[in-house]
């Protein structure tokens, strides 16, 4: 076989995968699928075999990695969180909505899940088994499911029901659970991705995503200068990110509770 016959049967190849993931992601976007199974409170898996990731959201997990192997380690509200998405979905039909991406770096589909005209990701976060968690470009929804949130922060729901008051350096008490945290930015610094809040005493307490950024400079907050020097608190989840921080999507989740030395 020519070298000039190989290439062109490659690209002829390619140009027949790439038809063919069209016309699947062209499927997905009409019609009702039904739900086969609820795997965790923001994942399903429909009949056809793909797994679809609620799109906007996050819900406490139910396992952990330790030594290279899933252990069922549930986080406060994890098995409440399936149990209600279960409630809304299992077995039943719905919908998908997609955003600017359709599919995460796992190969599931990204969506808002509608079950009989009514939004589950916001359901979900509405009755505090759920919390805001954004990935632009899919960010159609967010003031939407911040509102949601609000109103589930405000009757103290679910995740919300016992919000833990979190000291800066002690952070690691608090992993896997959602807390208030306050105290005065003394720095704010880039590293790998993230922008830290330095918060006294302790040092890192809460990071944002170079991603997320944008979301909150289209509010007109730069955390460089808007935190800075300033006392704030801050409601959201302690992850373990090398060191716990509190994770910060979006500024809704930040108060400034006074100016401070900033500017």
């Amino acid at each position: 076989m020519s070298m000039n016959l190989l290439k062109r049967l490659l690209i002829l190849l390619a140009v027949f995968l790439l038809s063919a993931s069209g016309c699947r992601a062209e499927k997905l976007s009409v019609g009702e699928y039904r739900v086969a199974r609820v795997i965790d409170g923001d994942t399903i898996r429909l009949a056809n075999g793909q797994e679809v990731r609620y799109l906007g959201i996050d819900t406490p997990e139910s396992r952990k990695r330790s030594g290279g192997a899933w252990i069922y380690d549930p986080e406060p509200f994890a098995a409440e969180a399936v149990e209600f998405n279960a409630m809304l979905v299992g077995g039943k039909a719905v919908t998908l909505e997609f955003d600017t991406r359709k599919r995460d770096k796992y190969g599931r589909i990204l969506a808002y899940v509608r079950q009989d005209g009514k939004m589950v990701n916001a359901m979900l976060i509405r009755n505090g088994y759920a919390s805001v968690y954004t990935f632009p470009p899919n960010v159609k929804y967010l003031e939407y499911l911040v509102a949601q949130q609000n109103a589930a922060i405000e009757e103290r729901l679910g995740i919300w029901s016992d919000l833990e008051e979190a000291l800066p350096g002690r952070l690691s008490e608090h992993i896997g659970r959602y807390v208030a945290l306050t105290g005065s930015v003394s720095d704010v610094r880039a590293s790998r991705g993230l922008l830290y809040l330095i918060m006294d005493p302790g040092g890192a307490s809460a990071a944002i995503r170079e991603q997320n950024m944008v979301l909150f400079e289209k509010q007109g907050v730069f955390p460089s200068r808007d935190y800075q020097g300033k006392r704030i608190r801050i409601l959201g989840k302690v992850e373990d990110w090398g060191t716990p921080v509190v994770v910060l999507d979006n500024p809704s989740q930040v108060s400034v509770l006074d100016p401070g030395r900033g500017g």
